[in-house]
């Protein structure tokens, strides 16, 4: 099936291997690397699962079995946390004839996603209506405070 970033909701940058995610609407962030990040690059070239699956199983044929539910896993929470819809557009074919540019780690090892709840609130502010003269990230105080 292909899964589409849920954007505007969500953005994201790969940088060195490593992928962060932010979702503005809840105001957590992620990340993910190693394999993580290349699905993730590969989910926002709009590939199906099914290739992104294949593609890795022939890169770690030892781990075949192991990747195909580890990424079913994965893909999984991206999509529980709102971070990939499933979309009923085009597959991307385009994508799938430029598979050298992910960067696969040598060793397998099974995708995983990193949740951070700490900036929030930062993430949530509004930077003009809720902020002071100050701006962003300063916070408006509010009665009381």
């Amino acid at each position: 099936m292909p899964y589409r970033i849920n954007t505007p909701q969500v953005s994201s940058e790969t940088i060195d291997g490593e992928a962060i995610i932010i979702d503005f609407i809840s105001g957590a962030y992620f990340s993910t690397d190693k394999l993580g990040a290349v699905i993730w690059e590969k989910l926002k070239a709009g590939l199906p699962t099914e290739h992104i699956v294949n593609e890795i199983k022939q890169r770690y044929p030892n781990q075949a079995e192991e990747c195909g539910q580890a990424i079913a896993h994965f893909i999984a929470q991206l999509e529980s946390e709102k971070l990939v819809v499933a979309d009923a557009g085009e597959v991307n074919t385009a994508a799938a004839t430029n598979q050298d540019q992910a960067c696969y780690p040598e060793q397998y090892a099974a995708p995983l996603l990193n949740k951070y709840t700490d900036m929030q609130d930062l993430l949530l502010l509004d930077p003009i209506h809720e902020t002071d003269a100050q701006g962003w990230p300063m916070r408006k105080k509010q009665d009381g405070e």
